[in-house]
């Protein structure tokens, strides 16, 4: 049986995984399912897949889901949500990986359903994955029948602090219509956790030997398909066909990602282009704590 190809997001938020997976989503073989650690959660929350549809409604993960599990039920969803954070957040993955794999075996299994299905009724060569924890993205990693393709986004940290205090956005993925404002981190708090999970998806991803791409944000705004196509390559496709409809603009259809930025719902034409309002906006002391506290890991990642 061939393993079944992820190609994980792994990074600190606001770095800009949701549109890079989105426009990963449009590359011929590709199929872009966002944040899947946060699926289960979704499913019982009212939120909608990107298509707009809730998801026993969704033409794509009603089906998936039906065929894979004969459906899901709140008292399922919620037992597999127990699974995930007993044996994937990151306080297992630093502080006992061996033990971590040990206690996952039946939290790996329901994965490997969930993307066995996937790929079946995706019909796709490569599942994108953009969930960014390093503990979800190592159990998939340590399944026997997935082979992971992990590439590391990293953003620089003023940037992230920035739109994580600064940027207060708001979800707009409830069936019902209404909006909640999405978690906000003070710079302190993005500055740690920016360090930690960087240097942790690095150094064990480089040390373990798993296969492992680094993508600058600012670079793939810049070059975009220069970027995606060394993902492609990274990933074994390199002749798969790019979705530009000119250097840096691309043409984004529905999708059905699970969870995500608010923006994971935009469609048509997409120019990108580099966001760095953080440079002239943010204040003053706290663009020069952000810059103290991450130096050792900011110039690991060339910032």
């Amino acid at each position: 049986m061939n393993k079944i190809k992820v190609l994980y997001i792994a990074g600190w938020g606001r770095s800009g995984s949701t549109v890079l997976g989105n426009i990963l989503g449009e590359v011929q073989g590709f199929f872009h399912v966002g944040e899947m650690r946060h699926m289960w959660g979704r499913l019982a929350s009212g939120r909608v897949c990107g298509c707009g549809k809730l998801f026993a409604e969704c033409p794509f993960w009603g089906p998936c889901l039906q065929k894979t599990f004969g459906g899901v039920s709140p008292e399922f969803a919620q037992e597999v949500i127990n699974k995930r954070e007993a044996t994937s957040k990151t306080k297992h993955f630093l502080l006992n990986r061996k033990k971590m794999i040990a206690n996952s075996t039946e939290f790996r299994a329901i994965l490997h359903k969930l993307y066995a299905g996937i790929k079946e009724q995706a019909g796709c060569d490569v599942i994108v994955d953009g969930s960014k924890f390093p503990g979800y993205g190592y159990l998939l990693a340590n399944n026997a029948d997935i082979e992971l393709h992990t590439i590391h986004l990293v953003r620089d940290p003023r940037a992230t602090a920035y739109s994580w205090y600064y940027r207060q956005k708001k979800t707009n993925d409830k069936a019902d219509g209404s909006e909640n404002k999405m978690d906000k981190h003070s710079p302190l708090k993005d500055s740690l956790l920016w360090n930690l999970r960087n240097r942790l998806i690095q150094n064990i991803w480089q040390k373990e030997g798993l296969k492992y791409h680094l993508v600058n944000y600012e670079t793939f705004v810049r070059e975009p398909q220069k970027v995606v196509r060394g993902i492609c390559e990274f990933v074994g496709q390199p002749d798969a066909k790019l979705p530009f409809t000119s250097e840096s603009e691309v043409h984004l259809n529905p999708n059905h990602t699970v969870a995500g930025n608010p923006n994971r719902l935009k469609t048509g034409n997409v120019k990108l282009k580099v966001d760095n309002e953080w440079e002239t906006k943010m204040n003053g002391a706290l663009k020069g704590m952000v810059t103290l506290l991450t130096a050792p890991t900011r110039h690991r990642f060339g910032y």
